[in-house]
């Protein structure tokens, strides 16, 4: 399965994680890799946009929902959230 494929099956449900305007309003950027069928990482800024960083994303049972594994923005480069995803595979 690829991301949109996921992306595209939480959509039919009535989540907003996807949306425009939730995209927008956190300045969220995702990359489109899924690990295990089920993992993705996001990126997000803080409050002042200066500092980006990474969140590892799971959708849950039959993508209906998106839930954030760990804390939000925990990883402070791609490389290091992309390294606990794949932990989480080994498991």
């Amino acid at each position: 399965m690829t991301f949109y494929e996921a992306r595209d099956r939480y959509k039919r449900g009535e989540g907003h994680f996807f949306d425009n305007e939730t995209m927008m309003f956190w300045s969220s950027k995702v990359f489109p890799d899924l690990y295990g069928d089920r993992y993705f990482i996001t990126s997000e800024p803080n409050y002042d946009g200066k500092d980006r960083r990474f969140t590892v994303r799971e959708f849950t049972d039959n993508y209906t929902g998106v839930e954030t594994v760990g804390d939000f923005r925990q990883y402070k480069t791609l490389s290091e959230a992309t390294k606990a995803v794949k932990c989480l595979l080994q498991v």
